[in-house]
C-alpha cells in the first residue's frame, strides 16, 4: 500500500490540478478563465489491501495561465491523521516543488507533465445541462463525462462548469488506480478572477536549505486533468 505522504501529494495533484493535457485555448469544448483563484472542498474513500478509508480535503488554489503556473495548498483529513501539502508548479523552468508545511520539508523535482490551458477535454461529452438555485437565485451549468482508461487505471468521472464562462462547479470520480479503489465528490467555491497575491507561487525560504531529489509516487493519471489545481 502507498504511503500516507505518496498518497497525500498524489491526490492532491490529481485533485486541485488543472486537467486537460496540453490543449488549445480553442479547444472542441470551453475553457476556464486565464487567471482565478478560489477553494474547492471534497470528500470521498478509497479501498486498498481490504482496507477501507474516508478522506475529505479542502484546498485553496491558484491558476495562471497567463504565466504558466499553479499553485495549490491542501489539508486532507484521513483516520491516520492530518495532513497539509503546498504545491507550486513552474512550467517556465519545469520545477515542481512539493512543500509538507508541518514538517517543514520541501521536494523540489523536474516537473514532466505538460503545462495546460485549463481547457475541457475534447473527448468528453457534454450530457446535460442544469439549473442550480431557485427563482431569482440561479445558476446554469453544463455537466460533461468521460472515461479514463489507461495501464491499471479506469474512472468515470463527471464535472460541471458554468454555462457561460466556464468556471469550475464540481466534480466526480468514482473508479480505481493501480488496483486502489476511489470514489470522490468535489465542489468548487469562492472563486475569483486574477491573482490577487502572486507570491503564492513563490517556494518558502527553506525550500533551498531542505530540498531532495526524492519523486513521491505519481501516477500516469496526473498526465490526464480535467478541473481544479
Amino acid at each position: 500500500m502507498m504511503s500516507r505522504l505518496a498518497f497525500t501529494v498524489t491526490l492532491a495533484l490529481v485533485l486541485y490540478y488543472p486537467r486537460a493535457m496540453a490543449q488549445r485555448r480553442e479547444g472542441k469544448n470551453c475553457c476556464l478563465p486565464r487567471q482565478w483563484e478560489g477553494f474547492q472542498g471534497g470528500i470521498g474513500g478509497l479501498v486498498a489491501g481490504g482496507e477501507g478509508r474516508a478522506i475529505q480535503t479542502i484546498s485553496r488554489i491558484a491558476f495562471d495561465a497567463e504565466n504558466r503556473r499553479v499553485y495549490a495548498y491542501t489539508n486532507s483529513t484521513m483516520a491516520t491523521g492530518v495532513s497539509s501539502m503546498k504545491i507550486i508548479q513552474d512550467y517556465n523552468t519545469n520545477t515542481m516543488f512539493v512543500i509538507d508545511v508541518m514538517k517543514r520539508t520541501c521536494q523540489k523535482t523536474k516537473n514532466t507533465l505538460p503545462f495546460n490551458n485549463g481547457c475541457i477535454p475534447d473527448d468528453a461529452k457534454r450530457v446535460f445541462d442544469m439549473t442550480i438555485g431557485e427563482g431569482s437565485e440561479t445558476l446554469r451549468a453544463k455537466i460533461f463525462s468521460m472515461r479514463l482508461q489507461q495501464a491499471k487505471t479506469l474512472l468515470d468521472i463527471q464535472f460541471s462548469v458554468t454555462e457561460k464562462q466556464c468556471v469550475p462547479v464540481g466534480e466526480n470520480w468514482t473508479g480505481s488506480v493501480n488496483g486502489v479503489k476511489m470514489v470522490m465528490s468535489m465542489g468548487f467555491f469562492g472563486i475569483t478572477p486574477g491573482v490577487k497575491d502572486p507570491s503564492v507561487f513563490t517556494p518558502p525560504s527553506f525550500c533551498k536549505q531542505n530540498t531532495t531529489s526524492e519523486v513521491p509516487a505519481f501516477h500516469p493519471i496526473l498526465n490526464y486533468k480535467i478541473l481544479g489545481v
